[in-house]
């Protein structure tokens, strides 16, 4: 099963010159999907789900190399199949993911720093899958030391 999740995610950043650690929360917003059982064609409808996680990484100027992992949490509204609504089992879909990105910090010496970031890696829903992920942000520094972030993920 494939499915898109956007992220927007506030974020804590902590960390010395190079390395940093970020932890992450955000919400999932989810859309429909096509799935295919038994011969037969169908619709899954999700919720609003939630994400927590984090990533280790690196500053080298105005990239950041990260590795970044992240548990899903996304609830299922409702599975239709072959034009009639299915019993829901299961009523949640749970993934993990693990994706090496890279970071590319716009005008990285000023307070508030706008962001554009790639990555790719697995992920583990009902299967283990290849991902690519891509986001947009903006990040302010507070101090050296402690940054707060907001991103959208696709």
């Amino acid at each position: 099963m494939r499915y898109l999740l956007l992220s927007i995610l506030l974020v804590p950043t902590i960390s010395n010159a190079q390395l940093y650690v970020k932890p992450d929360a955000g919400a999932l917003f989810n859309h429909s999907t096509h799935i295919e059982t038994k011969g037969h064609t169908g619709k899954v409808k999700f919720g609003t789900g939630y994400s927590l996680g984090a990533e280790v990484g690196y500053k080298l100027n105005n990239l950041e190399l990260g590795i970044q992992t992240d548990y899903q949490n996304i609830p299922v509204k409702s599975i239709t199949v072959a034009g009639r609504i299915q019993k829901l089992n299961p009523k949640r879909v749970e993934g993990y993911s693990v994706v090496s990105m890279v970071r590319y910090n716009f005008d990285h010496n000023q307070r508030t720093v706008p962001f554009i970031g790639a990555g790719i890696g697995i992920k583990e829903s009902m299967g283990i899958d290849p991902v690519a992920q891509v986001e947009i942000g903006v990040r302010h520094h507070f101090s050296q030391r402690l940054s707060m972030e907001v991103t959208g993920k696709v």
